[in-house]
């Protein structure tokens, strides 16, 4: 039963299959595992991911919109396509110091259907600061579909052999995280003239 899963480390509400994510076109697996989900009476999802180090505070709304962090947003997307009964509203992380010390950082959300944050926090979508062709707030789930091109985008490059650091050479946002940063030959120069 559920006893013996749990002492073999097994969560037997986990799937072996991956998530099959599609744009336009293009399809793709994802593979990967959501740390927490909290569930509603309504079935309104919530994720969350535990990290201990600082980076998880560093990640904002701004960067998945800006194709530089994919994590949330594709576990919102891989949720929503592997149990169809799901509404994913809201994404965000754990930063764990300690056993004492245990921060809440939001991410994503959807203003509509969630009331647990403050209706100024830069998590709620829509906003002013994320607008459509139109100037017009995009949604959480517009938010997700501009971010899941993004992925596919950038899964393509990679396929090609197409490898950069950032969308923009001056974003320092892979320094404060990359374990390769010491020995970096990042050019800036060359990139921008390369974008």
């Amino acid at each position: 039963g559920a006893h013996r899963g749990l002492e073999q480390g097994v969560d037997e509400a986990s799937l072996s299959r991956p998530a099959v994510l599609s744009s336009g076109k293009e399809k793709f697996k994802l593979t990967g595992k959501i740390d927490r989900i909290d569930l509603d009476r309504n079935n309104k999802a919530a994720i969350h991911d535990y990290k201990s180090g600082i980076r998880a505070s560093n990640i904002k709304t701004q960067h998945i919109f800006e194709g530089q962090s994919f994590q949330l947003a594709l576990y919102l997307m891989a949720l929503r396509q592997l149990d169809p009964g799901l509404a994913p509203v809201y994404a965000g992380y754990f930063q764990i110091a300690d056993t004492d010390h245990c921060k809440h950082l939001p991410v994503l959300a959807d203003r509509n259907r969630i009331q647990f944050l403050k209706p100024k926090d830069p998590a709620l979508l829509p906003n002013d600061q994320f607008l459509n062709n139109h100037n017009l707030p995009l949604s959480l789930d517009e938010i997700l579909d501009h971010s899941l091109k993004l992925a596919s985008d950038k899964i393509k490059e990679l396929m090609s052999g197409y490898f950069r650091h950032t969308r923009d050479p001056r974003e320092p946002f892979c320094s404060s995280y990359c374990h390769l940063r010491k020995m970096c030959q990042k050019n800036m120069g060359k990139l921008e003239r390369v974008l």
